[in-house]
């Protein structure tokens, strides 16, 4: 299995990258760009955690029907009428296309920031916001480390509460109602505990008495230069881009006719250029020479 490169650059390149996916990814709602994210999103996800990404899947679909499900019994605009709710609302073409570009935009946040947690780990989180704010750092760290816990917990403790009867999977609603609301209470008193002994560990160490120290463990290379300057640019492209509005798409009262001129294709490019960078970095890494690839430093 071939490892993921662009997780062995900078934290700040890394940091960088999933900014500029991300806030594209909650800004637009083009069907094209929708589209491309996905791909370009999934393929890196894929990359990190094969096997992970396929649990990610079964999940992920089921929430993009029931996103767009929803959103379609409150929304109810558009000029396209397919039919009428039993309440009377109309039910709408561009209502319904809404609702799955909604859905679409859940999704790639997900996905996005799944892909984060695994690239921008602890160590990165701390190295960068630890000399302007360790209390944020702190805090992020924290909070990823708990949710982890907390993910193995639960799978401990529902295991556990099958011997006394409370199945998730087994029984009538009401009875797993019953056994989810069990685990929950007891999930809820180890989490206080957890925190209360997190606290008196932090106190026993000193935290908070003196001024904190920082240690940097990355170096900004010469590879993390050019890849900066990389996504630095088409990120400059791309903003003047959404600046003249090449994302541009309305969805209300009509659907906007398609149209892709040559400068708007050229702002897609760029955006895929970009959401690519992490899988050109992997092809770069496996083509390159071996006696080049050991003899890489890793930070």
């Amino acid at each position: 299995m071939l490892k993921d490169e662009f997780s062995t650059f900078h934290p700040l390149v890394n940091l960088f990258y999933f900014a500029i996916v991300l806030i594209c990814a909650m800004l637009f709602m083009h069907p094209l760009y929708l589209l491309l994210a996905l791909f370009c999103l999934c393929s890196y996800n894929y990359q990190l955690d094969k096997k992970g990404f396929w649990r990610k899947l079964r999940y992920l679909l089921p929430l993009i029907f029931f996103t767009a499900g929803l959103s379609m019994l409150f929304n109810h605009q558009g000029v396209t009428i397919l039919g009428h709710f039993p309440s009377g609302n109309p039910l709408t073409l561009e209502s319904i296309i809404y609702a799955f570009a909604a859905g679409l935009v859940l999704a790639n946040l997900l996905i996005g920031f799944s892909s984060l947690i695994k690239v921008l780990t602890e160590e990165k989180i701390i190295y960068l916001c630890g000399r302007f704010s360790p209390a944020l750092a702190l805090v992020i760290t924290m909070s990823l480390r708990f949710i982890t816990k907390f993910q193995t917990e639960l799978k401990q403790i529902s295991q556990s509460r099958r011997i006394f009867g409370d199945d998730l999977k087994k029984g009538s609603l009401t009875k797993r109602l019953h056994a989810a609301l069990n685990i929950f209470s007891v999930m809820i008193s180890w989490a206080l505990e957890s925190s209360l002994d997190v606290a008196d560990s932090m106190r026993s160490r000193g935290y908070g008495i003196g001024k904190r120290s920082s240690f940097a463990l990355y170096r900004f290379e010469r590879r993390d230069y050019w890849l900066l300057l990389w996504l630095f640019l088409l990120g400059l492209y791309l903003a003047v881009g959404i600046y003249f509005k090449a994302f541009s798409w309305h969805y209300f009262p009509k659907i906007s006719a398609f149209s892709l001129n040559a400068y708007q294709a050229s702002v897609f490019l760029a955006y895929l250029l970009i959401a690519l960078t992490p899988i050109f970095c992997r092809l770069i890494y496996h083509y390159k020479p071996k006696s080049q690839n050991t003899m890489q430093k890793e930070p």
